[in-house]
């Protein structure tokens, strides 16, 4: 598998048609070829598994895409693309009829953790320095990359996020308070939120990919549902922000903190997010002709 992305100089011709690939497929490649690299230094059991659900968000999200990316547009090389699929059948056979859990830059922030541990976070901050310097922007955007990731702390263990599909995670991923307080305001944005108080303890601050030396302030979405200090007053879209995907990853991980953790109005039922979160993801694969494809229940694992 590390051989894989050894490839021989390029010609003018390959440059330039690298150059002119659109920035999903740009960045679809080099996120996977930056996991793959550090799963092969690193010789990480659990994170060549990692590798495969990156692949699989991957190839999921292009081929829900307007226009479609199938996996020749992502890996433009048929050599390339040929070692792939035998190195990793599985998302090539499941992308077109299971949905992924969580985005690529998702899966890639676990792989950081999980090969360079939490408590490492100049090293995660570094290597995600590193993978954007390669990334190319679509307007003012990175496709598939995250221009913010949060960083949860308790008793010294560290818990990282970004943005992610809010109707899936709500359903399959977040933590049940994390999810109750997302859906309070999502998505028809009104209502009354369902606030969520952490701990004091807990530290949990965001940074800009592009500048991992200081903190940016949580917009006012966070501090509506999570109860952040220090806010702008912008309001992101509820489920949006790193520190969603942070804040659940602390609650279902570290023992003791959700049993400290209070939200005001309770969580919603299993039923109730299940209906919910049901209508919303059928009514956005509607919206692309995709309805038919996939069910919000049928994931990728």
């Amino acid at each position: 598998m590390a051989e894989s992305f050894k490839k021989p100089k390029k010609s003018k011709e390959e440059r330039a048609k690298e150059y002119s690939k659109p920035a999903f497929a740009t960045n679809a490649f080099l996120l996977f070829k930056k996991a793959t690299d550090i799963v092969s230094a690193k010789e990480q059991g659990k994170g060549k598994l990692i590798l495969e659900e990156i692949l699989h968000s991957i190839l999921f999200l292009g081929n829900i895409h307007v226009p479609v990316y199938r996996p020749e547009h992502i890996f433009s090389d048929k050599e390339m693309l040929h070692r792939t699929k035998e190195d990793f059948p599985r998302p090539f056979d499941l992308f077109q009829t299971e949905v992924a859990q969580r985005t690529p830059f998702c899966y890639f922030l676990q792989l950081l953790t999980e090969c360079y541990s939490q408590e490492n976070e100049t090293t995660v901050k570094k290597n995600l320095s590193g993978l954007l310097g390669d990334c190319k922007k679509s307007g003012e955007r990175y496709p598939l990359i995250s221009s913010v990731i949060c960083i949860c702390e308790y008793n010294k263990h560290r818990y990282y996020g970004r943005e992610i599909m809010t109707s899936v995670s709500c359903l399959n991923v977040w933590d049940c308070k994390v999810a109750s307080a997302v859906m309070s305001m999502f998505p028809q944005d009104t209502g009354t939120p369902r606030t969520i108080q952490l701990p004091a303890t807990v530290r949990c601050e965001a940074f800009d990919v592009e500048d991992m030396y200081n903190v940016k302030p949580p917009c006012g979405r966070c501090n509506q549902l999570y109860s952040l200090p220090g806010h702008t007053d912008v309001l992101n879209k509820a489920g949006n922000c790193a520190e969603t995907e942070a804040i659940s990853n602390l609650l279902q991980d570290q023992e003791g903190v959700s049993e400290q953790t209070t939200i005001t109005g309770g969580v919603y039922s299993d039923q109730e997010v299940e209906e919910w979160m049901t209508a919303c993801f059928k009514k956005h694969m509607s919206n692309i002709n995709m309805n038919d494809n996939y069910d919000i229940q049928v994931v990728y694992d």
